[in-house]
C-alpha cells in the first residue's frame, strides 16, 4: 500500500515522461521535506551517497549507501543542532596500465542535517557494515513514545 501525503502549500508538479532520473530525484528532494530533519547543505561531486531516514518510538536513523569506503573514511560531527557526515577520499590514480572506462569513483562529500530538539546529541552512535553507514540518533527520554499505563482503582 502506498501512502501519499498531500501538502496544500507545495504545488503539484507533473513530471514529463522525458525527464532525466537525476532531475526527477532533484525535484523529489526539493519538494518532499516533510520530516523533522532539515537538510542544510550538500557539497555535490561525482560521489554523493543516498540516505534513507526513518523514525522509531525511541530514535531516528539515517542510513547512507556508501559502498567501497572504509569506516575510517567517515567523519561524523555534531555542532549544536547540526549533524554533518563527511568523507575525504579521492579516486585512486591509475596503478598499472591505462583506464579504458571509469563509471564510478570517489570524491569528497559532506551532508549536513539540522536535528530536531528531541534528539539526545550525547548518545548518537554509528556503525558501518556492508557498504551502509547507519547513524542512530536516540530521542531524549521525555520525547520517547511511552506505552499507556493502567491506573488501579482504589
Amino acid at each position: 500500500m502506498t501512502s501519499i501525503v498531500f501538502n496544500p502549500r507545495v504545488p503539484v508538479v507533473r513530471k514529463p515522461a522525458f525527464m532525466p532520473a537525476s532531475l526527477d530525484r532533484m525535484l523529489d528532494e526539493f519538494f518532499n521535506q516533510d520530516w523533522p530533519f532539515t537538510q542544510m547543505s550538500t557539497v555535490q561531486g561525482a560521489f554523493r551517497p543516498m540516505v534513507n531516514i526513518w523514525e522509531t518510538d525511541n530514535d531516528f536513523r539515517l542510513a547512507f549507501a556508501a559502498p567501497g569506503l572504509e569506516k575510517s573514511d567517515f567523519k561524523i560531527a555534531v555542532n549544536k543542532d547540526l549533524l554533518t557526515v563527511s568523507v575525504e577520499k579521492e579516486t585512486p590514480a591509475e596503478e598499472d596500465g591505462k583506464i579504458l572506462r571509469r563509471e564510478f569513483g570517489f570524491s569528497n562529500f559532506q551532508r549536513s542535517f539540522r536535528l530536531p530538539n528531541s534528539v539526545d546529541v550525547n548518545a548518537i552512535s554509528a556503525t558501518y557494515h556492508n557498504g551502509i553507514l547507519e547513524v542512530t540518533l536516540p530521542k531524549r527520554e521525555e520525547a520517547r513514545v511511552k506505552p499507556p499505563i493502567q491506573i488501579e482503582i482504589a
